[in-house]
């Protein structure tokens, strides 16, 4: 293997294992049926990037965000994002059966 290939895979793979935590926040919102099950689910896939963050604001953002979530129209809210996000992921792994 040429010297650059490795250099690039050294850098590159810590980076992808740092999202490897993604697989299953995604899993968790798309297999949780009742809405405050998938807020949390939601919120905690919201905590993990703003966790990658260097600013504070989007912690701020998710404290004021959570409770909202839990209110009816926010189940509305967590529904839609979870449908976007499971279906997203289903595109993602091609045309479905």
């Amino acid at each position: 293997m040429p010297d650059f290939a490795r250099s690039v895979l050294a850098r590159l793979f810590p980076d992808l294992v740092s999202y490897l935590p993604l697989i299953p926040l995604l899993q968790k919102i798309a297999v949780t049926q009742d809405a405050p099950g998938r807020a949390r689910a939601i919120i905690d896939l919201l905590r993990y990037g703003a966790a990658k963050s260097a600013t504070h604001m989007d912690d701020e953002l998710l404290d004021l965000l959570e409770p909202v979530l839990r209110t009816p129209e926010g189940s509305r809210l967590v529904q839609w994002i979870a449908d976007q996000l499971t279906a997203g992921i289903f595109s993602m792994e091609g045309p479905q059966p």
